[in-house]
């Protein structure tokens, strides 16, 4: 995670007004087999983008997901909390 933070630094501070900025680590609990960890990037992504209108810039993923990608594993309510929480 540190590294795909370090290698997107100097592009985000690049940015037009940008002079600092947090990374956040959030996690969840494994389910079995299932990479529970991929669905919560992804219901998080949603969230962002349904609040914003867009995915976070430098983040390319989940641009066509749907809400039913991940919808047995969080509830909504919370991943849009988060978001909102984090903005």
């Amino acid at each position: 995670m540190s590294q795909s933070v370090a290698s997107r630094a100097d592009a985000i501070l690049r940015l037009h007004g940008v002079t600092s900025f947090h990374a956040r680590v959030i996690t969840c609990k494994p389910r079995g087999h299932i990479e529970t960890w991929k669905k919560l990037e992804l219901g998080l992504l949603i969230a962002f983008h349904e609040r914003f209108g867009t995915v976070p810039r430098f983040n390319q993923a989940g641009k066509r997901m749907q809400r039913t990608d991940v919808a047995d594993y969080f509830q909504w309510t919370r991943l849009a909390n988060i978001i909102d929480e984090l903005s």
